[in-house]
């Protein structure tokens, strides 16, 4: 058993310092937004393709095709909300992998039972702890990923300005 740990406790270490290393300088891609517009009269839910002073271009879709790109002038964007795509599930699988192991480990600390009638190994109590604690962890971790950073622009050109950097973090990544 503490074989089993170990081997988990270096894999979840190596994944934790491999994501650390995103970056242009490390040859990986750039992470991909996913953004919500409210404007005058419509809620637009897309991707940024592209910022500048006048106002954003959104793609409806991943995949660029002229026809699905729409401009939108900073005087009509009430707010801007992001949120980096795929984060929910990973969310989801850290917050489950965190609640079954934290549910092993209550159920082993208990030991075993006294022979009886109806008596369990540490084991089973781990397993069993484990398992009920890992969709409740999922859950949390799902909903503390599903937070969207907001940004309030108000229709006024001057607050697009001043946010005009980080509106243009989450624009979608260029090809080479």
């Amino acid at each position: 058993m503490k074989y089993i740990l170990s081997t988990l406790t270096i894999i979840l270490i190596c994944f934790g310092t491999a994501s650390c290393q995103e970056g242009e300088e490390f040859g990986l891609r750039k992470k991909t937004y996913k953004i919500w517009v409210k404007t005058n009269n419509k809620k637009i839910k897309g991707f940024l393709y592209a910022v500048n002073k006048e106002g954003i271009t959104i793609s409806e879709t991943l995949k660029i095709d002229p026809k699905s790109l729409v401009f939108y002038p900073c005087e009509n964007i009430e707010y801007i909300k992001a949120r980096r795509k795929g984060v929910v599930a990973k969310a989801s699988l850290i917050g489950g992998v965190a609640g079954a192991l934290v549910g092993y480990a209550a159920g082993v600390s208990e030991g075993d039972d006294d022979p009886g009638w109806f008596s369990s190994s540490k084991e089973a109590k781990g397993n069993l702890a484990a398992a009920t604690l890992a969709v409740p962890g999922g859950m949390i971790g799902g909903l503390i990923g599903s937070s969207k950073k907001k940004i309030e622009l108000d229709y006024k050109k001057e607050n697009y300005i001043n946010q005009l950097a980080t509106i243009a973090q989450y624009t979608l990544p260029t090809s080479k």
